[in-house]
């Protein structure tokens, strides 16, 4: 029997009932159980019995238990049945971090106040000899009372890989839970993930083969705070000995960043940071991928729909003579017969005043820009984020019709806090000159920019870096004309969102019904 085919309904121990499988990996199944001795809800992770990785799964879980500090889910049992290996913890719903950060960074403060709990927490750990080895965002658990729970001490590590000795090399664990520690703090402050890892965030910049700095990243990061993930991290690759190299000397310079009142539980914001003091653990919780976004439930201010009466004055009577009507007549007249002389006595390309050709230069701008090209493919284009922005609707923005469109994932908060844009690739089949890009949006304002990638790249471009912008418009409505003076020949268009509209309270979409491309 393989734990894949361990099913709700079944009992472990003779005491766990199975009921919701919670997570899944190519190696192991996370479920809710009851217990039915202690009338109360655990998580059972469980893999097969025969996995290479059953022995020092079970290894790990019991070393686990030597660290008491609270922030780690306590593991209470561990063992064999049958043909599964099953770890029993306690439980708690919440939501991971990696979800809280996909919807945006957090404030310095938040992020210190999170970090320092996980740094607290790795210390306690270090110090009963128990390495982590796999801190990232998805292993920590933000409950619904705002608390943070580390999950898969030891044990990940385990499942992760083994063949290699539990106990390992002490220092080596030690020293790569202490990089987590700033790689989470990086992504707290930028959204970003600084490793190649974790897959569930979007990997942070870099310029020349090293890490940008999160001032660097996000705007307004507070320098103290960057500093002290520099130190961690190293970015820069010259603080030396002035390094932090242990989970208890980022605890302490975080601590003293954002002092804890031991009085009231909460964290003090740094002189100069605009937030609300935050209370212990406490960051804001994403709401589900379905589910509305905050405040989108709360109900809007009463309407009344009774008007203010408006004292009303008589008009004063108009008097209509036969002379006034008769001297309306008279202009008409003289306005029809001056559109008949001109009709018939002006040919066309007749010169206007200043020695223009008015005719022709009129059916001249008539018929530049008036040509639609045709396009043969438009793509999502997200080379900032995770590479792919709702690519099922594309087809929306050239279809004809305004009413259907593409929309970008919903942001809850401002889209450069995030990343610098999202947008669409057009490939026009081959190079031509274009003109003009006419836009359809849904929602405003919108910040939009067009890029073109130069005549002769026939590769589709993966950024906008080496582009040339063909114009821009800020604080767009819902409708965008944007001619390109001179015209540029080109076969792939980008149009590049830069700032997108709130559609909702605390929800940011933007959207684009139909593309045009003239020559």
């Amino acid at each position: 029997m393989h734990a894949q085919t361990l099913t709700a309904g079944m009992q472990l121990a003779g005491r766990y009932q199975i009921e919701d499988l919670v997570g899944e990996t190519h190696r192991a199944q996370m479920w809710r159980a009851e217990d039915d001795v202690l009338n109360r809800s655990v998580s059972v992770q469980v893999i097969g019995g025969q996995d290479p990785a059953s022995e020092t799964f079970l290894v790990a879980a019991r070393r686990a238990t030597a660290v008491e500090d609270p922030r780690f889910l306590r593991v209470l049992d561990a063992a064999r049945e049958n043909d599964y290996a099953y770890v029993v913890r306690e439980w708690a719903s919440g939501v991971s971090l990696d979800n809280v950060l996909r919807a945006g960074p957090l404030s310095a403060v938040r992020s210190i106040s999170v970090v320092r709990e996980v740094a607290e927490a790795v210390a306690a750990a270090h110090r009963a000899g128990v390495q982590h080895r796999r801190i990232d965002p998805a292993r920590i658990l933000v409950t619904d009372g705002g608390a943070i729970r580390l999950l898969g001490l030891a044990t990940d590590q385990a499942l992760h890989a083994p063949a290699d000795d539990v106990e390992g090399s002490s220092d080596l664990g030690e020293r790569s839970d202490v990089t987590a520690l700033g790689s989470l703090l990086y992504a707290c402050l930028v959204a970003r993930w600084p490793s190649q890892r974790d897959g569930s965030l979007p990997a942070a910049p870099t310029e020349h083969g090293r890490l940008l700095r999160p001032r660097q990243v996000r705007a307004g990061v507070d320098p103290a705070t960057d500093a002290v993930c520099d130190r961690i991290l190293d970015i820069g690759a010259r603080h030396g000995d002035d390094g932090l190299r242990t989970a208890d000397e980022v605890a302490r310079e975080l601590g003293v960043l954002v002092p804890l009142d031991e009085t009231t539980g909460s964290f003090a914001p740094p002189a100069g940071e605009d937030d609300e003091t935050i209370p212990r653990g406490v960051i804001p919780v994403v709401p589900a991928a379905n589910g509305p976004p905050p405040a989108v439930n709360r109900l809007p201010p009463p309407r009344t729909t009774q008007r203010t009466p408006v004292a009303s004055v008589p008009a004063a009577p108009r008097r209509r003579t036969g002379a006034r009507l008769l001297v309306w007549a008279a202009i008409v007249l003289l306005a029809g017969l001056v559109a008949v002389f001109a009709l018939l006595v002006l040919p066309a390309g007749v010169p206007g005043p200043g020695g223009a050709d008015t005719g022709a230069d009129s059916r001249a701008a008539q018929a530049a820009g008036s040509r639609a090209l045709s396009i043969a493919d438009v793509q999502d284009f997200d080379p900032l984020g995770n590479g792919s922005e709702n690519p099922d609707t594309v087809a929306n923005t050239f279809d004809g019709d305004p009413d259907t469109a593409w929309t970008t994932v919903g942001y809850y908060s401002e889209l450069n806090l995030q990343k610098a844009g999202v947008g669409l690739r057009v490939d026009l089949g081959e190079a031509q000159e274009v003109s003009k890009v006419d836009l359809r949006l849904v929602g405003r304002p919108s910040t939009i920019e067009v890029y073109a990638a130069p005549a002769g790249n026939s590769t589709p471009p993966e950024s906008v870096e080496d582009l040339e912008l063909l114009g821009e418009s800020k604080r767009a409505g819902t409708t965008v004309s944007l001619p390109v003076r001179p015209t540029f020949e080109t076969q792939y268009v980008v149009v590049w969102l830069t700032a997108i509209p709130e559609v909702e309270a605390g929800t940011r979409r933007g959207s684009v019904a139909e593309i045009t491309v003239r020559g």
